[in-house]
């Protein structure tokens, strides 16, 4: 198709010129374009009026070349254009069958090239599958490998956030080191040397813990979802009040940042600095 529609940009040069130098009247551009877009798709008609597509025997173009070029040109740059190139790698076999399939139907109707050579086309066809599919196979493992990262750190991010705005280090402290940032606050654990894992965090932020300071940030918790293995019932009177609830995706999201850079983190490097303060970094890190 690509190949008619450039003999039609040619052809409709030609012929612009053609009727420019012949001195008559020169269409606009919207009614050139016009023209050559009814021609184009009456093409498409034709194609597949035709079934051109099962006499095409080409070993330098068609699915096996698209294949290994996908990735060179498809953008990598957001994770869903990397979701969008993951689809197109697993939608290739059924693409590859329709192809080949193609390929048998014109042989069986007579309309393709001689039969043993489309045969011949049809066989390195789904060898050359076989052998790139292995091969695809590993380079869709590191971009899902690749896209796992890059959401688990969008998601370190968006935890980071939460901590910051909702109250978090005013007991903990920035760092969660325990080095809260308002007097009056309770003093909250300090979770760099904690050995707490994903589903005690996450009892503990959506629970809290009565008589402790720690606040409830689950604002089912208790009444909706059970704590600590007791019943269904009111929440404690004794639960210092939290500065605002989070649902459960955002307490995923804070125990998610918190793994990835306090748990079991002891000491507070520069890095870790820079990456709390990144939006003003030199006010806050000049002594980290």
């Amino acid at each position: 198709m690509s190949m008619i529609f450039g003999i039609l940009l040619i052809l409709t040069g030609a012929m612009a010129y053609h009727v420019a130098s012949s001195g008559h009247a020169v269409h606009t551009p919207v009614e050139v374009w016009r023209d050559m877009l009814r021609l184009a798709i009456q093409a498409g008609i034709d194609t597949l009026r035709l079934r051109l597509d099962e006499l095409a025997v080409d070993q330098m173009d068609g699915p096996q070349v698209w294949l290994p070029e996908l990735v060179n040109w498809h953008p990598t740059d957001t994770p869903e254009h990397v979701k969008q190139l993951i689809a197109r790698y697993r939608a290739f076999d059924e693409l590859m069958s329709e192809y080949l399939g193609n390929l048998e139907d014109g042989i069986r109707d007579r309309r393709t090239a001689p039969t043993i050579a489309v045969e011949r086309v049809i066989a390195q066809l789904r060898a050359r599958t076989w052998a790139n599919r292995h091969g695809l196979f590993e380079d869709m493992s590191l971009l899902v490998e690749g896209l796992r990262a890059w959401e688990r750190e969008d998601q370190v991010k968006a935890g980071l956030e939460i901590w910051k705005s909702s109250g978090c280090a005013d007991c903990h402290g920035a760092f969660a080191d325990g080095d809260k940032q308002r007097d009056e606050m309770p003093t909250g654990a300090n979770l760099r040397g904690s050995r707490l894992d994903g589903a005690a965090l996450k009892q503990t932020i959506s629970c809290g813990r009565p008589d402790s300071g720690m606040p409830s940030f689950d604002a089912g918790a208790y009444t909706v979802h059970a704590c600590y293995g007791q019943p269904l019932g009111a929440a404690p009177g004794n639960l210092y009040p939290a500065p605002r609830t989070l649902t459960p995706a955002e307490i995923d999201s804070v125990i998610t940042y918190l793994q990835a850079h306090v748990v079991g983190q002891r000491q507070i490097t520069h890095e870790d600095c820079l990456y709390y303060y990144y939006d003003a970094p030199s006010s806050w890190c000049e002594d980290k």
